[in-house]
């Protein structure tokens, strides 16, 4: 059954984190030249929704660089290494490299969730579809759950392309 209260603690020690790292400087944080830290990117992908999420921390993605920039879409978050690298733990104790396979994501197919990790160590990806144990499904969900809980808390002010300009934030709600 998925526990609320390990899912509380994991969100809340990962906010926890971020508020640290982000209130602290990067060597009070961690003992080794930020500019060493390996890139990280992890991505959830819904194929039912058609929506995908994707976590990197500042050694994949320059931060100033990215968020200065007019984008067509805001999906990308940028994290502190620490944050990305619990995230990476958290993942693997939840069966992560027993179901994950090695290398990029394929299309669509018979999946219906992915999450993708890409990091020092190269891609790998675990996905489920139809043909998915309870177990697995249970243990992607509770993991997709997380990462949303912890995207969702990470603040990001991207510029995003909008052709109808202001008047899209004037639109009259419907009847």
């Amino acid at each position: 059954m998925y526990s609320s209260r390990s899912f509380s603690l994991f969100v809340s020690s990962l906010v926890g984190l971020l508020a640290l790292s982000c209130a602290s400087s990067s060597s009070a944080v961690r003992s080794s030249d930020p500019s060493q830290d390996p890139p990280i990117r992890v991505t959830l992908i819904d194929y039912a929704q058609g929506q995908e999420f994707e976590l990197v921390n500042p050694a994949h993605t320059d931060p100033v660089e990215y968020y200065s920039a007019m984008r067509n879409e805001a999906s990308r978050k940028i994290v502190a290494t620490e944050v990305m690298e619990a995230l990476v733990e958290f993942l693997e104790d939840q069966g992560f490299n027993d179901y994950g396979q090695v290398g990029k994501v394929p299309p669509v197919g018979n999946l219906s969730t992915v999450i993708e990790v890409e990091g020092p160590g190269g891609r790998a990806w675990w996905g489920i579809g139809r043909q998915t144990s309870a177990k697995e499904r249970k243990r992607m969900r509770d993991s997709a759950l997380n990462f949303l809980a912890l995207y969702n808390e990470v603040t990001s002010y991207q510029r995003i392309e909008n052709e109808q300009g202001s008047g899209y934030f004037q639109k009259s709600p419907s009847p």
